[in-house]
């Protein structure tokens, strides 16, 4: 069942909107379950889990930098040094829940963003792309075809 382009971003964009204001980590997790089962049902379980090694480390990145440098929180763990440019070096539970929770957002995007793209293919953005922007979807249809054949001829100069 093929669904029009506009109605898959409306819903797509609809789970997102939803996974950026949402915080609370009940909600979260019932958007990332049903994004989950919804990746299942259209067999992208698979396209996820090869994007989720650079998601993954984005989303640690997130969790470990977020209490360095934000200073917030009422139940401080540690209290370091002071740095020249960031002050007291303090790290507190409520930044590194925090981090927990963007790095959660983090790869609930990457997974809805797999979902679309399982959706609804790439020519089918473009065509509905191309009528709003004709010169922006000729270049990402352009980069689009380019992009596999440059990563194909590196491959082939690294044998």
């Amino acid at each position: 069942m093929r669904w029009h382009p506009l109605t898959v971003l409306i819903m797509i964009g609809g789970l997102a909107a939803l996974a950026m204001s949402y915080s609370h980590p009940i909600y979260l997790g019932v958007l990332f379950v049903v994004t989950l089962l919804m990746l299942q049902a259209t067999r992208g379980l698979t396209v996820w889990r090869s994007t989720l090694l650079w998601s993954g480390m984005a989303s640690l990145g997130i969790v470990l930098i977020n209490p360095l440098v934000s200073s917030h929180g009422s139940t401080i763990l540690w209290s370091g040094p002071r740095l020249p440019i960031f002050g007291r070096v303090t790290i507190s539970l409520e930044a590194i829940l925090f981090g927990l929770m963007m790095g959660t957002k983090m790869l609930l995007l990457t997974a809805l963003l797999c979902l679309y793209g399982r959706l609804q293919g790439i020519d089918r953005v473009l065509d509905l792309c191309g009528r709003l922007a004709p010169k922006t979807a000729t270049t990402l249809a352009m980069t689009n075809l380019l992009l596999p054949r440059l990563i194909r001829d590196l491959h082939s100069a690294y044998e």
